[in-house]
């Protein structure tokens, strides 16, 4: 468990170019997404992209493209980057609410450096992008 602060640092970013949308991206570590636990942790990031998602929906035009959402969680030299694109907050609530199970399945049954996971809302729910 977490007994001390934790420093967080807070840095601009952009990628892509013009027209290709947003990205809303978040970085962290295992054992802090552990230590929150499943419900805390969506719980806890969900409140800030609740912000972010208004925030965005009423600054673009009807015709947006959806942003995309993008949660690195690195475990060492290891990390899973799970994507969601969506504009609309109840998928990306849905989808928050299996991410703690899908990073962790990841990381129990892959040993690669670099891991990918994609929420489709269609197909069911989170898939591995191998």
């Amino acid at each position: 468990m977490m007994t001390g602060p934790c420093a967080v640092e807070v840095r601009p970013l952009q990628r892509g170019g013009p027209g290709s949308g947003i990205e809303i991206l978040l970085q962290f570590g295992y054992a802090t997404f552990v230590a929150l636990g499943p419900n805390l942790a969506a719980s806890a990031i969900w409140d800030g992209l609740k912000f972010l998602f208004v925030k965005y929906r009423l600054s673009q035009p009807l015709e947006r493209v959806s942003p995309l959402f993008t949660f690195k969680v690195a475990d060492g030299a290891r990390e899973v980057e799970a994507f969601v694109r969506t504009h609309d907050p109840e998928c990306l609530s849905r989808a928050m609410s299996g991410l703690h199970e899908i990073v962790a399945e990841t990381f129990g049954r892959s040993n690669s450096e670099w891991n990918y996971v994609e929420y489709d809302e269609q197909a069911g729910g989170w898939r591995h992008i191998e």
